[in-house]
């Protein structure tokens, strides 16, 4: 999967997809630590949690999730999209 982060005043955001399924989940800035734990809520109802290791921009980085259905998957954002 592939997305972005969006960083507003006290709060950032991931949105990652891949064809029709797309997972999204947001994190409280004072929170924010390189290894981020982050709920997600994906299109198709399933949820679950995304550990976002992100890269000293705060932009860009990588992750992992595991859905409710045990469905496990990895994802890049930011600039690290250019790097696959």
């Amino acid at each position: 999967m592939r997305g972005s982060v969006r960083v507003e005043q006290t709060q950032g955001s991931y949105v990652v997809s891949k064809g029709k399924l797309s997972c999204s989940g947001s994190y409280a800035l004072a929170t924010w630590t390189p290894r981020l734990p982050v709920s997600i809520l994906c299109n198709d109802g399933r949820k679950g949690t995304a550990y976002v290791t992100n890269d000293q921009d705060k932009f860009s980085g990588k992750g992992n999730f595991t859905l409710n259905d045990g469905t496990k998957g990895e994802f890049v954002f930011g600039n690290e999209t250019k790097k696959y």
